[in-house]
């Protein structure tokens, strides 16, 4: 059988990214196998797209059972390295796509969650939230840290700019 292997170096965010594409690559040739390896099993867990998840370093016999004299294609490549990516020209999933030579077609990210994990969740933000109101969660601060980021992507801007939308949105519902 024809198998891809994603081998994905990164924080959980390039993770979440690396769904779409994935969801895209199986799209595009539905009869490969896809495998993963990295350091983010609960990403991939239930993820409908891939055959088998493999954590990074743990990987014993992988090149003779996966690889040698198999159809295999690997991908390992950091699309947040691009010219298209640092510039600001593409998307990281749009970018990541035409590295691996595959149309993006707009497929988005791919989390499964189970019941359990469901239902935690929205316990979790019902305790900050009584329904009643819209809410948005993200995470402003990922990247490698201030060691390696002389200038931290600033957030406030961008509070304030949807904090003005949620606001004008939650108004004109009310009319």
């Amino acid at each position: 059988m024809a198998t891809t292997v994603f081998h994905i170096e990164g924080g959980i965010g390039k993770n979440i990214a690396a769904t779409a594409v994935v969801a895209t690559y199986k799209k595009t040739k539905p009869k490969r196998n896809i495998i993963i390896v990295s350091a983010w099993p609960e990403v991939w867990t239930r993820n409908p797209d891939i055959s088998r998840f493999y954590v990074i370093g743990n990987t014993p016999y992988f090149y003779q059972d996966i690889i040698k004299d198999k159809d295999v294609e690997i991908y390992m490549q950091d699309p947040y390295k691009q010219t298209a990516h640092i510039t600001k020209k593409k998307h990281l999933i749009s970018n990541w796509c035409d590295m691996i030579g595959i149309k993006y077609s707009g497929e988005g990210l791919k989390l499964n969650f189970n019941f359990r994990e469901i239902e935690e969740g929205a316990a979790y933000i019902n305790q900050f939230n009584d329904g009643q109101k819209p809410m948005l969660l993200f995470q402003p601060f990922g990247g490698p840290g201030p060691d390696h980021q002389p200038h931290p992507y600033s957030c406030t801007s961008l509070i304030r700019t949807l904090g003005q939308e949620i606001c004008t949105l939650h108004k004109l519902n009310k009319l």
